[in-house]
């Protein structure tokens, strides 16, 4: 399986927008946080990696599991997930010097098949 690794961008108002899925797809999702704590924090290592679905996006459909943590790569396992709702995760990672950063995804859910049938 490919995972689909966003660069981090802190610096942005914006959620990341990540590749859409469909709703019966299961898939993992990461975001990379080794080039901002390279610039950020020299030397510093993610100890934990938490994953949520925003509060107001959450309506029960969109599930996470399965988080994982390597060499500054946080993922996590997506599935289910309303068509045509979009949801942003909120990714939280625990620094070594003990700063707690979230940074925002959104992944929108398609009916990707019928996006393909209709190219």
């Amino acid at each position: 399986m490919i995972c689909p690794v966003v660069p981090l961008d802190l610096s942005s108002p914006y959620a990341t927008l990540l590749d859409p899925k469909s709703p019966t797809e299961i898939t993992r999702r990461a975001v990379d946080w080794s080039s901002w704590l390279a610039c950020n924090n020299p030397g510093a290592t993610i100890i934990a990696a938490t994953w949520a679905v925003h509060p107001d996006d959450d309506d029960a459909t969109l599930t996470l599991s399965q988080e994982a943590l390597s060499n500054g790569v946080s993922s996590v396992l997506v599935t289910g997930g309303t068509v045509g709702a979009s949801y942003r995760l909120v990714n939280t990672v625990t620094v070594s010097d003990n700063q707690s950063i979230p940074a925002t995804v959104q992944i929108p859910v398609r009916d990707v098949y019928k996006q393909a049938l209709a190219a």
